[in-house]
């Protein structure tokens, strides 16, 4: 591995910020491009080895446990992942849709439990009328989701699904069920556009049997809750508080259910 500057590379990517912000695409991406030019071999898979760009070393955990790789597993010093997921952004923007999936491609090579990067899949999807591709990219999210940002993504998209579908009501639920776990942009612009709609939201029950109905799921992903109360136990166990805490933190965010509240409150 030849010397890399990764402070220089580190003030690029602030200046990479910058210039995305500003709407300076072509500096953007003239300023990608140098850095994968300069350290873009550096990280490279073998038959032992494999790097990624996770953020948290629980993304470390659910990728090993969902998707069993046979390799080491390092995390890379340059996060490859947010360079091509910056790039694939600004591709789409320029409704280069063929590049921007190809970056995305690149992106989720580095971290495939990203739910960032899956959402700008669904965002591709949505943009190209592909709903078939929207809804693998939707379910891989909620798969991965360890966020409430992610759960309000989740529902957001699944609102913009139905409303293409014209199904109202059932939009209408989600996108409300979206704003109630976490403003954000997509779920508000949804209700912004239904607001003349005299349609009136199903009951819980009933928009879990319509989603069913279509292959679809309500909730944080069941087999992901568990698997991370069993590391959260593991690292009890294991005298790993810290850790243990941020698992219980996580599963309360994601469920609401207080015994996790109580139990996190109980180990400080």
């Amino acid at each position: 591995m030849h010397d890399i500057d990764f402070e220089a590379i580190e003030e690029e990517f602030l200046a990479l910020s910058g210039y995305v912000e500003e709407g300076d695409f072509d500096s953007a991406k003239e300023l990608i491009e140098e850095i994968l030019a300069e350290a873009g071999e550096i990280y490279q898979e073998n038959d032992k080895e494999r790097y990624f760009c996770f953020d948290s070393p629980l993304q470390f955990y659910i990728y090993d446990w969902k998707l069993e790789p046979k390799k080491q597993l390092k995390q890379s010093k340059i996060d490859f992942r947010t360079l091509h997921l910056c790039y694939a952004h600004m591709l789409l923007a320029e409704d280069c849709f063929e590049e921007a999936e190809e970056e995305l491609r690149k992106a989720i090579y580095w971290n495939p439990v990203d739910t960032k990067v899956l959402f700008e899949f669904a965002r591709l999807y949505r943009t190209t009328k592909e709903w078939n591709k929207f809804l693998i990219a939707v379910r891989a999210a909620r798969s991965y989701g360890i966020h409430r940002e992610a759960l309000a993504a989740y529902y957001a998209n699944l609102g913009i699904y139905y409303q293409e579908k014209q199904e109202v009501p059932a939009a209408l639920s989600l996108f409300y069920f979206s704003e109630s776990i976490c403003p954000n942009a997509l779920s508000a612009q949804g209700l912004k556009e239904l607001e003349s709609s005299a349609a009136v939201p199903p009951s819980v029950e009933e928009l879990i049997l319509l989603l069913q109905k279509d292959g679809l799921s309500y909730g944080a992903d069941p087999e992901l809750i568990a698997q991370i109360h069993d590391l959260a136990q593991k690292l009890k166990r294991d005298l790993r508080n810290q850790e243990a805490i941020y698992c219980l933190e996580i599963l309360y965010e994601l469920t609401g259910e207080e015994d996790y509240l109580r139990e996190k409150d109980w180990m400080e």
